[in-house]
């Protein structure tokens, strides 16, 4: 494991918070494995005022979701259906060019390779990504180029010390 220390920002900034439920719950699919998730990923402490937050799902889980996440301030983005059903439909809603114009900081919640280019593209930007992990087996290639990582539920703060998971 590496230590990785993230920058504070010097003035308030905007962090978008891009959470794949499904990859981060990991568990049956229930309300309160929904809810239990989200309760988990505001542990972390990374949701600050400025913030935005985009929770996605393939359609299956749709209707849990909105149960277990009711009165979470998040806008959920609602896919297809597939395995890679949530990562499309969050690529899609927010791409890279908009994101760095408007933001300086992104977490993403999800072990899940796809995410990698958008994450590399947005470094390449200059902006802080830190990757939040399932306890599940992280991809090599999203690990590769976030600034740093933290498994879901562990507390984290922007300019302290984070480990990256390798």
């Amino acid at each position: 494991m590496t230590v990785t220390t993230l920058e504070a920002p010097s003035v308030p900034s905007r962090c978008l918070h891009v959470l794949d439920l499904e990859n981060l719950m990991e568990g049956s699919l229930s309300v309160a494995g929904i809810t239990d998730t989200w309760r988990k990923y505001l542990t972390a402490g990374l949701i600050g005022p400025n913030d935005q937050v985009f929770v996605g799902c393939g359609a299956t889980y749709a209707p849990w979701a909105v149960l277990g996440l009711v009165n979470a301030p998040l806008r959920l983005v609602v896919g297809g259906y597939g395995p890679d059903a949530a990562d499309i439909a969050l690529l899609e809603t927010l791409p890279a060019s908009w994101v760095y114009r408007r933001f300086d900081r992104v977490v993403i919640g999800s072990a899940d390779h796809g995410f990698a280019p958008w994450a590399s593209d947005l470094v390449d930007h200059g902006l802080q990504v830190l990757q939040v992990l399932p306890s599940k087996r992280p991809s090599r290639i999203l690990g590769g180029v976030v600034t740093a990582s933290l498994r879901l539920g562990e507390q984290a703060t922007w300019g302290l010390a984070t480990p990256k998971v390798a």
